[in-house]
């Protein structure tokens, strides 16, 4: 009995996570333009590195919905010494921007 509630409760799981995964990969529409600019974000994402940003350049930025329900901004920055830290700035104006020290092994 335990191991058929287990096995249950597994598939249950994987078909939840599984769905919010497509569900969340079809989120934004690449034909329109984000609701953040490319340069309002950015300006965000230096503004959240604080004094840091004066150490480190910024290398890349890409639309994601990683991390944010909406979608977000993610930028990658690298100082000269090879550290890296990833910016998200969610589209949504409530949820507040991150800082991922390490960056983000997935993407980029």
């Amino acid at each position: 009995m335990k191991t058929s509630l287990s096995i249950l409760l597994t598939i249950a799981l994987v078909t939840a996570v599984s769905s919010n995964s497509f569900a969340r990969n079809i989120a934004i529409d690449p034909k329109q333009a984000p609701p953040i600019t490319l340069g309002d974000a950015y300006e965000i994402a230096v503004g959240t590195l604080g004094s840091s940003v004066k150490s480190f350049h910024c290398t890349s930025a890409v639309v994601e919905i990683a991390f944010a329900l909406h979608g977000e901004w993610l930028f990658r920055f690298y100082s000269v010494k090879g550290e890296v830290k990833d910016v998200v700035v969610p589209f949504d104006k409530d949820e507040k921007p991150q800082v991922i020290d390490g960056g983000v092994k997935a993407y980029f």
